[in-house]
């Protein structure tokens, strides 16, 4: 029996190396362990965390989920199940996977009221931490269950218009921004229209293309998408810093920023369905696609009016990702988007938006070559992750 262990510090690149990893998606590894405490750090990092956790979950049958926890412990938990990464790892193998400690105590009892706790936190906007949200959707509970009401409605269709989600963008980010009211009032409210366009753009095309299978025919299952929203708060010398691994973050934080204190707002959009090249291509998708074909195709779905649905392009279709970063070009922010084989981003102050039908005109880097031309294949990752951040002046 083998086992995968995630590293205690979780960062962009501890997740790089399963990703490099001959044995990552290897059926073989039975057991995936978890420490009883998850800390983590940098732009992006819980749903990077979330997508690497499915890569293990969707190919291992028979494994179980291991924390290393003691079942008397109950501080530790309820802080792991009230953590939002511990909380989305636990709702995702819930109905899937064993979750025990490593003497094989089953944990579900012990963690049932927590999550339940935390649902209704989130269900509610009410006592979550000062600085982030997640609103997670779970494809593989029943529609009330697994669909919140931040974005479906009382019918769980998902809301029609971004004007829709007025109250939700209202509520996320007075609770974002209240321990910064002082600090950030002035910045609220041309934010929110912002925002309010940037989410429903994003998380519904994980309605659209993330729940089914790359041919669209399977529901997937289990199947997890959601919205990740967070402050992030430094220096500008603490923000290069701590981004020096990253030359194309490093040199957008060098550019963008103040001396001294400055404010970020993250918002990642990810999803566990079948990536957006699988999906676009459907039928025409096989293995061989090469990492620059797989961006060519990424490209494809930045141009306004293209779909990866088939029937879906003209007016008021495909859209989606094109009206997204017109808005986050307007606020001078920075795009990076993980999915297939690649990891890709856009710095939109050095280079901003435009509406195009040719997608050869799209300008998309490298995160490890930082080469708009030459894209390394960085391995193959569930469904597809999109952060966006820009600075809150």
């Amino acid at each position: 029996m083998t086992k995968f262990e995630f590293p205690t510090k979780i960062t962009s690149k501890e997740l790089d190396k399963f990703y490099s990893s001959s044995e990552f998606l290897d059926i073989e590894i039975n057991n995936f362990i978890f420490p009883s405490e998850l800390r983590y750090q940098g732009f992006g990092i819980v749903p990077l965390a979330i997508l690497t956790f499915f890569c293990w979950l969707r190919n291992n049958k028979t494994g179980k989920i291991i924390i290393k926890v003691n079942i008397d412990d109950v501080e530790a938990l309820k802080n792991f199940s009230s953590d939002f990464l511990g909380y989305t790892i636990l709702s995702s193998a819930w109905k899937h996977k064993e979750i025990v400690n490593e003497e094989l105590v089953q944990l579900k009892g012990s963690f049932k009221k927590y999550t339940q706790l935390l649902h209704k936190r989130i269900d509610f906007l009410q006592e979550l931490p000062n600085d982030t949200i997640l609103i997670p959707l779970f494809d593989h509970y029943s529609k009330q269950q697994g669909l919140s009401h931040w974005f479906y409605n009382s019918d769980f269709n998902f809301i029609g218009s971004p004007e829709e989600l007025f109250s939700t963008t209202y509520r996320i980010f007075s609770d974002l921004g209240k321990i910064y009211k002082t600090k950030l009032a002035q910045n609220l409210n041309p934010v929110l229209e912002d925002l309010q366009i940037i989410m429903w753009e994003l998380v519904k095309n994980t309605h659209d293309h993330a729940t089914k299978d790359y041919l669209n025919q399977v529901d997937l299952a289990p199947n997890t998408r959601g919205i990740y929203l967070k402050i992030h708060r430094s220096s500008k010398r603490n923000f290069i810093t701590k981004s020096k691994e990253d030359s194309g973050l490093k040199n957008y934080f060098e550019n963008v920023l103040y001396e001294g204190e400055n404010f970020m707002l993250e918002i990642s959009v990810f999803d566990t369905g079948p990536g957006i090249v699988k999906r676009f291509l459907g039928k025409e998708w096989m293995d061989s696609v090469s990492p620059n074909q797989e961006v060519d195709t990424i490209k494809k779905c930045l141009c306004k009016g293209i779909s990866s649905t088939e029937g879906l392009r003209g007016n008021n279709r495909g859209f989606g990702l094109n009206n997204a970063l017109i808005t986050l070009s307007k606020r001078q922010g920075y795009l990076k988007i993980r999915t297939g084989n690649v990891s890709i981003y856009r710095d939109l102050l050095k280079s901003p938006h435009f509406e195009t039908v040719d997608y050869e005109k799209i300008t998309l880097q490298d995160v490890v070559t930082n080469s708009p031309s030459q894209f390394s294949g960085v391995g193959d990752t569930v469904g597809t992750l999109i952060t966006m951040f820009f600075p809150l002046k």
